[in-house]
């Protein structure tokens, strides 16, 4: 419990920091290791999906500017497995700072299928239900020429 203390009373930059921490080196805790400023955009967008077995899910995002929130969002969507539930938020992630008129920003989430998906020069697959979703956000990443990143 320590860890989510430390969490609850940082301050928002760290508060993503210490996101940015976990989801690269997936430990348990945050250490006071400093992560590098410039990964840190003025547009973030935090995303998670749920999934259940008999196919149904939730995305949410929350899409922040200069550390105050402009817009959350949560919806239920159709998903084959977890991992299209991650894809389809991260999708949504992208599509809501797009609307925003976000011309960067970074997208967290917790799904390091995802992340190392949309990490290379052509998308990787690892699951192959969540293959449009994956295709779509790589494609808007494209578009937005690496200038919207996934954390």
């Amino acid at each position: 419990m320590p860890a989510f203390a430390s969490i609850r009373s940082a301050s928002y930059p760290e508060k993503v920091k210490l996101c940015m921490k976990y989801g690269r080196t997936n430990t348990a805790a945050p250490t006071d290791q400093q992560l590098p400023q410039q990964a840190i955009s003025d547009h973030v967008c935090f995303v998670n999906g749920s999934w259940s077995e008999d196919d149904r899910a939730g995305v949410g995002m929350l899409l922040t500017y200069r550390e105050q929130g402009v817009k959350w969002v949560a919806r239920s969507v159709q998903a084959r497995s977890p991992a299209q539930a991650e894809a389809i938020a991260v999708l949504h992630g992208y599509r809501l700072m797009q609307d925003w008129g976000c011309h960067t920003g970074v997208v967290f989430s917790d799904s390091k299928e995802v992340v190392d998906s949309l990490a290379h020069s052509q998308p990787i697959y690892h699951d192959w239900r969540s293959s449009n979703e994956v295709w779509e956000a790589w494609l808007i990443h494209g578009q937005q020429k690496g200038q919207f990143k996934t954390l």
